[in-house]
């Protein structure tokens, strides 16, 4: 019975933070510029990295990290967006 529900389980909320946003690479996996910690040239721009889970849907949320992470691959790659 327990693997029964196991197998059929799933969320009914949408997961944030698995790959949480911080400074210190101790406690999170990419910057502030949504730069992953010690791999070069990525970045992860999705609801993983947010910190904290919002108290209200994520959607607003996840669209705010994609805004940021277009700025900042624009600031970086500005040649291309010129």
């Amino acid at each position: 019975m327990k693997m029964a529900v196991l197998d059929r389980s799933q969320t009914s909320f949408h997961p944030c933070g698995t790959a949480r946003l911080s400074k210190n690479i101790q406690q999170g996996v990419v910057d502030p510029n949504l730069k992953v910690h010690g791999i070069k040239n990525l970045r992860m721009i999705d609801a993983s990295v947010i910190p904290v889970i919002p108290d209200c849907r994520i959607q607003n949320s996840v669209y705010m990290v994609g805004e940021k992470g277009a700025d900042a691959i624009k600031r970086d790659h500005d040649d291309l967006y010129k």
